[in-house]
């Protein structure tokens, strides 16, 4: 199901390209589509737009909660490749964590479902800081988060899948997979919001529709995948009898994707947080936010999919026991996030205009925005090197370390935000301001913390040398 022998051999950045090309790729066509289906919910008006963004910050808090999985099976399967490499049972092992994460992804999915579902409501409120001028947008917000929960265990397995692909060193199916369900998403998202055909208009309700439906489509796809390939079953999945349960692979995938899951799930807190006092100006700035966010996930997108791809690289090497071969990955990717950060950084700072006219004409949205990108522009370079060096620790499988990191630099964003707002009575840049110097704080400590070789857990570390010597 990969070709994971070609990431342990051969020329580093050549095996660094062939897994970070189609990683990225998916995740630019995600990007994409976010922007498509932001312009045309935000045409159809300022309100569905900010309800879907104020909605935004509830779903990545389950996409966080789903890389608790994807990100434990990532490191782990990749490391017992590397490892198989020497040791042909590792290769065993790697099946079986591969099956226990889709039944970890299958659970956390259902909780996620309910959660929202229950509480989605109180937790939009919440966001909304109960103003009265945000109702409106926390109804068609609940509307469109209640019909995206239905599809939220489809995520975490769609996720699962991908991470099982992608430790594997077979990046490209999970791309031609996502493709396919953006593709019917965006064939579908028209249709769905404005009405055609004789079906009503549903706005945002039908862009989450449109969603779900590219979802299930997408994880039908992987089924077939992951079990069949030329007649031959690859893969199956495991037998959920109590007696069958093995409580250690579950364990360490929840130890290794956790740490980075919570620091993802306080940074989405920290903006659910902040989110009453951006509120405070009214929805024009909670759409201003969301054309921040849409606008950056280009540079996000690509850092993360290099990432993502040292999850893989990394892990293996260090199995095999190429400790110089795993450094190596991990500083062309670092390469590659600065240059990437020098041209968003350039054209955030030269031609923030341009970019936010594509997403409404309203004046005041159009002033916070623009004020958005020029500020958070000074930090792109620093959310790179944080972006690259989460993968880096995964990989490494100590993911520890940037958590103790994530969490106090988001968390500190929550107090400085309100005291400037509050008590000092500072505008709405005041907040951009702030995500920015804690996004250079952020960068920095991480930086520090790579090149101290604090991403090596101590038992991969130890294994390195012999088989590093041979290599």
């Amino acid at each position: 199901m990969g070709t994971e022998n070609d990431l342990l051999y051969g020329n580093v950045g050549k095996a660094m390209l062939r897994l970070t090309l189609p990683i990225a790729s998916g995740m630019l066509i995600n990007t994409f589509f976010n922007i498509v289906d932001a312009m045309w919910v935000g045409n159809e008006s300022v309100l569905s737009f900010a309800a879907v963004n104020l909605s935004s910050f509830s779903i990545w808090i389950v996409l966080a909660l789903s890389g608790i999985v994807s990100t434990g099976a990532d490191s782990l399967i990749a490391n017992k490749l590397g490892e198989a490499s020497h040791n042909p049972e590792a290769a065993e092992d790697a099946v079986k964590i591969a099956q226990w994460s889709l039944v970890l992804a299958v659970i956390l999915g259902f909780i996620e479902a309910a959660v929202i579902i229950v509480w989605g409501r109180e937790l939009l409120n919440l966001t909304a800081g109960y103003e009265d001028n945000m109702q409106a947008v926390v109804d068609m917000g609940y509307s469109y988060l209640g019909m995206m929960a239905l599809g939220f265990p489809i995520v975490c397995i769609n996720e699962c899948f991908s991470a099982i692909f992608r430790a594997y060193g077979d990046t490209s199916t999970p791309l031609k997979v996502m493709a396919l369900g953006f593709v019917i998403n965006i064939l579908l998202d028209p249709f769905l919001i404005y009405g055609h055909f004789g079906l009503p208009r549903m706005g945002a309700f039908g862009a989450a529709l449109a969603s779900v439906i590219s979802f299930l489509i997408a994880c039908m796809a992987f089924l077939s995948l992951i079990t069949k390939r030329d007649g031959k079953l690859l893969f199956t999945l495991p037998s959920t009898r109590p007696h069958n349960f093995n409580f250690g692979y579950l364990k360490k995938i929840i130890a290794i994707g956790s740490p980075t899951a919570l620091g993802s799930m306080v940074f989405s807190f920290m903006y659910m947080s902040i989110a009453p006092v951006i509120s405070s100006f009214g929805s024009e700035a909670m759409a201003s936010l969301g054309v921040g966010h849409k606008m950056e996930s280009f540079n996000y997108t690509i850092c993360a999919g290099i990432s993502i791809a040292c999850i893989t690289m990394v892990g293996q090497n260090l199995g095999a026991g190429f400790l110089k071969r795993a450094k190596e990955s991990a500083w062309i990717a670092l390469k590659w996030s600065l240059y990437i950060n020098i041209a968003v950084t350039a054209a955030f700072l030269a031609i923030p205009e341009i970019f936010v006219s594509w997403f409404g004409s309203d004046p005041l949205m159009y002033e916070y925005a623009v004020s958005y990108l020029k500020i958070i522009a000074l930090s792109q370079i620093a959310a790179g090197v944080s972006d690259i060096c989460e993968g880096i620790f995964a990989g490494g499988g100590n993911t520890v370390v940037p958590m103790y990191i994530s969490i106090p630099t988001s968390l500190l964003r929550i107090p400085v935000c309100y005291i400037l707002v509050y008590v000092y009575h500072c505008g709405l840049a005041s907040v951009w301001w702030t995500f920015t110097a804690l996004s250079l704080l952020r960068g920095a400590l991480v930086y520090v913390m790579f090149v101290q070789n604090k991403w090596i857990k101590k038992d991969l570390a130890e294994r390195t040398e012999p088989a590093a010597a041979i290599a």
